[in-house]
């Protein structure tokens, strides 16, 4: 028997408990961003900023990348996506960053947004 997720049984509860409040009564209203695509603008960026750019960052040199290639970069939406396929290797294998590598739930952000296509979003 195939189970039912949380959010599945929640979206079921709504509908039913919301089925008799009217006419034009839209069950799935209040839901926005449940199942929105993950962009850069709104859930990526910040992450990039706190996780990456102390290294991969083209206003940094020498000592300061420490050893971050000096091409990878991740200042702009444009550098993420060039480089964020090359680097999420060593995401999900937990060795980027090198100082223990970055939590699962913020892993799953990254491959969520390479799924969706790396869209830009709006600021």
């Amino acid at each position: 028997m195939a189970r039912i997720t949380v959010i599945e049984y929640s979206l079921i509860l709504l509908v039913f408990t919301t089925a008799g409040c009217g006419e034009k009564a839209d069950p799935l209203s209040g839901l926005a961003g449940i199942g929105s695509p993950t962009t850069y603008v709104q859930d990526v960026k910040a992450l990039l900023d706190r996780h990456c750019l102390p290294c991969h960052s083209t206003s940094k040199s020498g000592a300061q990348r420490n050893g971050a290639p000096i091409a990878v970069n991740f200042d702009t939406y444009e550098l993420a996506v060039a480089n964020i396929e090359r680097a999420n290797v060593r995401i999900q294998a937990g060795t980027m960053p090198p100082a223990g590598g970055l939590e699962p739930a913020i892993r799953t952000i990254i491959l969520d947004w390479l799924a969706t296509g790396t869209p830009r979003g709006e600021p």
